[in-house]
């Protein structure tokens, strides 16, 4: 059952790597772009994983080098349940998306590759697992591409769902010429 605050789900493969760093990546940039950044429910899962595995070692580095904590992070697979309380759930590659659509129909057009955010095209974000430290900071930094361009996309996905006045939509979205789209169906 959704909630009544604003929510966000980011999905992996094995909630190690990317999900995580895009759970506090987005959670760092919400903190800055909105005032109500504490009411949102921020959280990612694994498509294929096993519960209670911490994340990866690379992708702790690579957040602590940006001064974001992953260690208590541990991973969770995804279930019905988990999908089912999320306004938005931002998947890394186009095959999690359909594969989601096709198991949560429920959800189908609350899913979306998190590249479509930046550029409306489903992209693959690809996978750093067991790869070196730089391949972590590739994604890390494709990630943080993603969100300076595609806030505005993830906040009027997620507003559309929590209909809100223009004096409650917080800082960067409340700007003449940032309105705030609200009849987008998802």
């Amino acid at each position: 059952m959704p909630t009544d605050q604003p929510s966000i789900l980011f999905v992996c493969t094995g909630n190690l790597c990317r999900s995580p760093m895009a759970k506090v990546l987005f959670r760092a940039q919400l903190q800055k772009a909105r005032a109500d950044w504490q009411s949102w429910i921020i959280d990612s899962a694994g498509t294929w994983t096993n519960d209670n595995e911490p994340a990866s070692t690379n992708a702790v580095t690579v957040m602590q080098q940006r001064g974001l904590e992953l260690a208590d992070h541990r991973s969770k697979i995804l279930t019905a349940k988990l999908i089912n309380d999320f306004d938005l759930i931002l998947v890394m590659e186009p095959n999690q998306k359909e594969a989601i659509q096709i198991e949560f129909p429920q959800v189908a057009k609350r899913v979306f590759v998190i590249t479509e955010m930046e550029n409306g095209y489903p992209a693959i974000l690809r996978d750093p697992y067991g790869r070196s430290v730089e391949h972590y900071e590739e994604t890390a930094k494709k990630l943080e591409k993603i969100f300076s361009i595609g806030m505005e996309r993830i906040f009027t996905l997620v507003d559309a769902r929590h209909p809100k006045t223009s004096s409650e939509i917080p800082n960067s979205a409340a700007k003449p010429g940032n309105e705030i789209q609200t009849d987008v169906e998802i």
